[in-house]
């Protein structure tokens, strides 16, 4: 069973003011401790580090958070000023070491990391925990694993996460030995080419997805702990290859919920991809979903789920709120109330294309005390779909012994709905055996039309492409034309030829040259006597 709704609260508040970086001395050349006694908690302040100086290389420099908030200047700050020759950098990293209870905050910029690895919480004291809060910015570690709540006293290492980037190349693990690792993500995206492991070796891994997005080789959790668990709000995890029965087997040991196990969990493979794409449904099962990016003709009406009352007596009614303004404050103000206290699962809606909308559930139940979903946002598009072209099958030509040129018909087809303009068509050549001396000539000279002529005078293979695009879109495909010195070797290079039984020369025609090599034979046999 993961964490409660409150404590996720308080646990979240209070990791705010604690958070520790460090590394073991054996790990690294020159060890860069964090004091915080700058002017400024900016990473890259040399008055915040002891020998004088952050790390400056990501190969033999590592930053070491192993001093306590009572006398270290927390929380260390990283923020747009921190890119290129300026990033933040150092071969590995630890946020709370030892005695550290560090509060790393980073804004914008970029924390380059190296091969050794990055820790959020390696205390060995007791009630030292330690936190990372990333609303913006790159983080790359670049040749080891990300590691949270790795402790061997119940201490927790946190990452709250609203936007950004956080690039692994290694493993990320939750929770090892006795501490406990916690991901509440908001927003952004954590990449990692290993799995993302829950709750080893005894620890605590909780993951809370109320947004964005990670991506890991799979997932692995143990249960050795009560409180171990990812959970699904909006956000999303996508795993590679088909994790489709390994994640319905921890759907069903409940340790990985949705909505605070008031939700369902889906999975779907994607084979075009080799990714498994896990998310969470709300138990009102609104449409459209938050963060959906939807076509404004294609949506005519807001639906939901209507739950069944608590008792038999109950009755089931809901409130939707609706509009383009979620601020009461603002002066255009549209957040309204669409439907009031009824027993309806949809309201007609017309959308206008480009446009951010906000709605909300509220459901009230004479029986029981009722749902609320959060304030969902989905944006329209423009309207407009991509042309989508077609170049044809591959095909060929020949050019006869007198002949100097030959001409090909070219022709494609489009699929176009015509917003916000007609698409328009160009037909170029890729490639070409002889553009020099004998280049293709495209009729019409404009190359403008789905059926054109391409007048080819040079054997050999040859590319087209043609192009669709409108003002918003395009699409293109290729056709390959090869030209031949005669019309049967044209014919049989065709992927539908089929060559008569009696063509026993092989020049796509039967005559008297083939009953010549069947004459040949005449009454002969080779049976056995």
């Amino acid at each position: 069973m993961m964490m409660s709704k409150t404590k996720r609260l308080v646990l979240a508040v209070a990791a705010v003011f604690v958070f520790s970086f460090g590394v073991p001395d054996s790990y690294g050349q020159t060890k860069n401790t964090w004091i915080g006694k700058g002017p400024d908690l900016s990473w890259n302040n040399p008055g915040n580090w002891s020998p004088g100086h952050p790390p400056v290389n990501t190969t033999a420099e590592f930053a070491q958070f192993d001093q306590p908030s009572a006398s270290a200047g927390y929380p260390c700050i990283i923020d747009a000023t921190h890119t290129g020759a300026n990033a933040a950098m150092c071969q590995r990293t630890n946020f709370g070491l030892s005695q550290g209870d560090a509060t790393v905050n980073m804004t914008g910029g970029e924390l380059i990391i190296g091969v050794g690895g990055f820790w959020i919480n390696r205390n060995t004291a007791v009630d030292k925990d330690s936190t990372f809060n990333l609303s913006g910015g790159t983080v790359t570690v670049a040749g080891g694993n990300f590691r949270i709540g790795d402790t061997d006293n119940e201490n927790t290492g946190t990452l709250n996460m609203s936007g950004g980037e956080i690039t692994v190349t290694g493993y990320i693990n939750l929770g090892n030995r006795m501490g406990t690792g916690v991901i509440w993500m908001t927003g952004g995206t954590l990449s990692a080419t290993g799995p993302l492991q829950l709750g080893t070796g005894g620890g605590t891994g909780i993951v809370w997805l109320d947004a964005g997005l990670i991506r890991a080789s799979d997932l692995a959790i143990s249960n050795l702990r009560e409180e171990t668990g990812l959970d699904f709000y909006f956000g999303k995890l996508e795993l590679t290859g088909d994790d489709t029965s390994s994640i319905q087997t921890l759907v069903d040991d409940g340790l990985v919920t949705a909505w605070e196990r008031a939700g369902t969990v889906v999975a779907e493979y994607d084979a075009d991809r080799d990714v498994t794409t896990v998310a969470g449904i709300h138990p009102l099962n609104p449409q459209p979903t938050h963060g959906a990016v939807v076509f404004p003709d294609e949506v005519t009406e807001l639906s939901w789920a209507l739950p069944e009352p608590k008792l038999p007596s109950g009755t089931v009614t809901v409130d939707v709120y609706f509009g383009t303004d979620p601020d009461a404050l603002s002066p255009t103000f549209d957040f309204v109330k669409v439907v009031d206290n009824e027993s309806v699962t949809s309201e007609p809606v017309a959308l206008d294309p480009l446009t951010t909308y906000y709605w909300q559930i509220t459901v009230h139940d004479t029986s029981d005390e009722g749902l609320e979903t959060p304030t969902m946002i989905f944006e329209t598009n423009s309207g407009n779909r991509a042309p989508e072209i077609d170049a044809g099958e591959d095909t060929a030509g020949f050019l006869s012994e007198g002949t100097a040129t030959v001409d090909v018909s070219l022709s494609a087809t489009l699929v176009d709905d015509g917003v916000p303009a007609p698409a328009v068509i160009s037909w170029t050549v890729l490639s070409e055996p002889n553009a020099v001396a004998a280049p293709v000539a495209l009729i019409p000279a404009g190359a403008d039309q789905l059926d054109i002529v391409a007048r080819i005078s040079s054997l050999g293979i040859y590319e087209f492409q043609v192009e669709a695009a409108d003002a918003e879109f395009s699409d293109s495909d290729t056709v390959v034309v090869e030209v031949f010195t005669d019309p049967c070797s044209a014919a049989q290079a065709q992927p539908d030829y089929v060559p008569f039984d009696g063509d026993l020369d092989n020049d796509c025609d039967v005559d008297l040259a083939d009953f010549v090599i069947m004459a040949k034979d005449w009454l002969q046999s080779n049976a056995l006597e």
